[in-house]
């Protein structure tokens, strides 16, 4: 299945594997750029490396994670950033997640379903560089671990920063919608 309705190509389940495409035209050195993906899983522990690319240097990586069940992180290395989304992102729903970074301010935002989860401007300008591997989708893209477990679609990686408006059009488009805030909660003492 995919995760938009009534698109025709289909999702990739990942687990334990990845793939690869070239890097050559990627934003580089600290250009603006953004990844967007759609995930689903129900691995609620650990880390789970979604898509990137670059260097293991400092600032030399441009990798989006998601560890547990509801942070999302984009691995710089050495100024690494990790934001927590309202709900889980393990409940067998697909979510777009995103990480948008702006060269110029060196200002990164990282959005789920539409809505941004948090942002932080970096120590220092990114220095993103290939290392031969370009873009993986479902492993990290330096030592090809910590890798996904669910399926993966729609990856897009953009040579912008892609605005707050543009993230929450293409999740309105996608005909999805952010899980419900729940009806009943109980509580139980002493529990």
């Amino acid at each position: 299945a995919s995760a938009i309705p009534n698109d025709t190509d289909k999702s990739l389940y990942v687990n334990g594997g990845e793939v690869t495409a070239p890097d050559v035209t990627l934003a580089t050195g600290n250009g603006s750029r953004t990844i967007e993906a759609w995930v689903n899983t129900t691995n609620g522990s650990g880390v789970q490396a979604i898509a990137g690319y670059g260097t293991p240097i400092t600032r030399g990586l441009f990798d989006l994670r998601l560890y547990n069940s509801n942070v999302l992180g984009l691995v710089a290395w050495n100024d690494d950033h990790y934001f927590t989304a309202s709900h889980p992102l393990t409940n067998g729903q697909w979510h777009q997640v995103v990480a948008a970074y702006d060269g110029p301010s060196q200002t990164l935002k990282l959005y789920v379903d539409g809505t941004v989860i948090g942002q932080a401007t970096l120590a220092d300008a990114l220095g993103t560089a290939s290392n031969g591997s370009g873009v993986v989708i479902g492993q990290d893209s330096w030592q090809l671990r910590e890798g996904l477990v669910g399926s993966v679609d729609d990856v897009s990686v953009y040579g912008s920063a892609l605005s707050a408006a543009q993230v929450a059009a293409h999740f309105q488009a996608s005909g999805n919608s952010a899980p419900a805030a729940p009806t009943t909660v109980t509580a139980t003492a002493g529990a």
